[in-house]
């Protein structure tokens, strides 16, 4: 039983270690007793900002897989490192060189943008998606 007690004060704080949180509040209740020295109270904060950066580096980086998370998020913007977005500036070159016009858009979307999309796979939009697309273009004045 006194284990079990003494494991449950040992769980963590605050996000770090119950001993170590009884320590920097024993370090600051000892900085309120005596004189005030501002190299005490530096020295304090600074060995507080170091346990809580490692330990929200731990949190965010590694036990959050930050790193896996950046990488898909890469991933998803350039949507195959930039192959989908290569191929549209090659196929819409021609198209870029004349002036915009009103059907300049749709001209895009339907020639280079299609194009490209299945030449990286991405395949042809789904009929849900293209007929909002086509109820917005209706409903546009």
């Amino acid at each position: 039983a006194a284990a079990a007690a003494e494991e449950e004060e040992e769980k963590e704080e605050l996000g770090l270690p119950a001993a170590e949180v009884r320590s920097f509040a024993a370090d600051f209740a000892a900085l309120k007793l005596g004189a005030f020295h501002l190299l005490s109270l530096e020295a304090l904060v600074k060995r507080l900002h170091a346990a809580v950066a490692t330990r929200l580096w731990r949190l965010v980086v590694v036990e959050g897989r930050l790193v896996q998370h950046l990488q898909a998020v890469r991933d998803l913007v350039l949507l195959g490192n930039g192959d989908l977005w290569h191929e549209v500036v090659v196929l819409a070159r021609p198209l870029l060189c004349l002036h915009p016009t009103p059907r300049s858009e749709q001209a895009f979307r339907d020639g280079p943008l299609e194009q490209a999309r299945q030449r990286c796979g991405l395949g042809d939009s789904d009929d849900e998606e293209e007929e909002e697309a086509e109820e917005r273009r209706k409903k546009k004045p």
